[in-house]
């Protein structure tokens, strides 16, 4: 499993070993990251709430680039997420679509799984299998197919070429709090894709 650092200067990221772990140490700044989560195999989906019930967003994805046009918040639900580039195409849709005419976000690019432990939402982000655009969080960690990162709030998600940024219902309640929350932050720096 893979971890970013708790230091907000660092977020390097650590590759946390299989089995519960209660605490890691960052190779780049040595701060000590708690875990407060066991490793798991990949999460199982949810069973499928009530139709009946009302379904409440638990987090939203906004677009940060100033390469891709504005847009509003994409909200998150608990379980599966599958997140990518916008399509008329019902076989391929993804259920968080971004407007976005950069070819290199696939139309399912990578997976949210927001569950909740112990009171807590957790949002694990992972690859879509046999995909050949990358998957990047804080311009720091490329992720591997294998991979499993625990995000936190504020976190940026580039694929392919865009970038989004994960908003958790914990620091905002609206769609509209949580874009409102990224007015005058900066850009994250990209990885750049041509290296793939």
């Amino acid at each position: 499993m893979l971890i970013l650092c708790g230091n907000s200067t660092c977020k390097a990221p650590i590759r946390v070993p299989e089995g519960v772990v209660a605490a890691v140490r960052c190779p780049k700044c040595g701060a000590i990251n708690k875990i407060s989560v066991p490793s798991v195999p990949a999460p199982q989906p949810l069973p499928l709430p009530d139709p009946s019930a009302p379904k409440e967003p638990v987090g939203w994805l906004i677009v940060h680039d100033d390469t891709a046009p504005s847009q509003s918040a994409q909200p998150l639900w608990l379980g599966r997420n599958i997140i990518g580039r916008f399509s008329d195409q019902t076989d391929k849709k993804a259920d968080v679509q971004i407007r976005t005419d950069d070819r290199s976000m696939s139309r399912q690019h990578c997976i949210i799984y927001v569950q909740i432990q112990n009171g807590l939402h957790q949002y694990i982000l992972s690859d879509v299998p046999s995909r050949k655009n990358p998957t990047c969080v804080n311009a720091k960690v490329i992720l591997q197919p294998s991979d499993q990162i625990y995000l936190s709030d504020g976190d940026n998600i580039q694929m392919g070429r865009t970038s989004v940024r994960l908003k958790t219902i914990l620091q905002s309640r609206s769609p509209q709090q949580a874009a409102e929350s990224l007015r005058g932050v900066e850009f994250t720096e990209k990885i750049s894709i041509n290296a793939f």
